[in-house]
């Protein structure tokens, strides 16, 4: 199932800018990329800790915000490098929809290969472009 995830496409090879190659190339990030990930997107000190990082990092944990019964991530799936980016998105995800009137969705993870990951400008959100990959369940702490 991927009707819930909007118009706005995931980047990809085509579109972004891969993980992997975060302060050696400047196709999407600038080279200071490492040094000031706050200028490029990085709202929370989660993700400018993995950017600064980055060079390595080969595997880490995405996340994803997801209607509750939705278990995996699949190719072209947004994903966050930040728990707490990702909680953020799962709250109201649903609008409303959900058989028990509640609005938020559920966050999923997994470990997945670094350059799998494309991002097109914003680092809290990175283009999933792997297998699809069944997730855990993360639970929330309200």
């Amino acid at each position: 199932m991927t009707d819930y995830r909007g118009r706005h496409e995931a980047p990809d090879q085509d579109s972004g800018q891969c993980f992997t190659t975060l302060g050696t190339c400047d196709s999407v990030y600038p080279l200071d990329v490492l040094e000031h990930p706050d200028w490029y997107g990085a709202l929370l000190g989660e993700t400018a800790d993995l950017i600064r990082q980055a060079t390595g990092i080969r595997r880490l944990t995405i996340y994803r915000a997801v209607p509750p019964g939705v278990g995996t991530i699949n190719p072209g799936d947004w994903v966050a490098i930040s728990e707490e980016y990702a909680r953020r998105h799962s709250y109201g995800l649903m609008d409303g929809t959900i058989d028990d009137g509640s609005t938020d969705g559920v966050i999923i993870c997994a470990e997945v290969e670094s350059a799998t990951l494309w991002g097109e400008g914003v680092l809290e959100e990175w283009g999933y472009q792997g297998p699809a990959i069944v997730g855990t369940l993360v639970e929330k702490d309200f």
